[in-house]
């Protein structure tokens, strides 16, 4: 569950509530400066199960049926 990201906010919620496992960011519009501060946040933020699980696991069932 890879994310492209293109602010802090999305960062965030890419983790928060899509539990991503990996992280993407456009070469040609974002800053090395940029990339770093989303990379924080997205390390730093935890992801925050309830609804969110529940989603994943529907997703997660799909793809094993495919």
């Amino acid at each position: 569950r890879c994310a492209v990201v293109h602010s802090i906010q999305t960062a965030e919620l890419s983790r928060a509530d899509n539990d991503a496992n990996g992280i993407a960011f456009g070469a040609r519009i974002i800053t090395p400066e940029h990339a770093i501060a989303m990379l924080k946040k997205w390390l730093e933020t935890d992801f925050k199960g309830g609804k969110y699980q529940r989603r994943n696991n529907k997703i997660a069932k799909f793809e094993e049926n495919r």
